[in-house]
């Protein structure tokens, strides 16, 4: 098994970036508030694509630099509009006030957050 493709052990990407500390928190949160609360939060899903946006592009920071892995798992480009952005549109290029902007959260569900492990 390869172990140590992400800087887990670096604060800022583990803080930021990581998959696994997001899920950790929102588990902490539905355990302390109960999993209604996830309904309302809206701070996930765009930390949830930093992070893949990092592990496609790499992260080019004095603090944390894992490299670019690229590939189309987890290529913005390949699915805009879980960014709001137009379909012809580069995730390097486009400006961020292009970007649409919308105050209802977008959801994807794969399983139930009470099954997670």
């Amino acid at each position: 098994m390869v172990r140590d493709l992400l800087p887990i052990t670096n604060p800022v990407y583990r803080e930021n970036y990581a998959v696994s500390t997001l899920h950790d928190q929102l588990r902490e949160a539905a355990d302390r508030l109960g999993e209604e609360v996830l309904e309302r939060r809206y701070d996930a899903f765009p930390r949830l694509l930093a992070g893949f946006r990092a592990v496609h592009g790499g992260i080019v920071h004095d603090l944390a630099a894992p490299p670019a892995y690229g590939g189309d798992l987890f290529d913005p480009d390949r699915f805009p509009f879980l960014e709001g952005r137009a379909p012809d549109s580069g995730w390097r290029t486009t400006p961020p006030s292009l970007v649409r902007s919308t105050t209802a959260p977008c959801f994807i569900f794969l399983a139930p957050f009470s099954s997670w492990k």
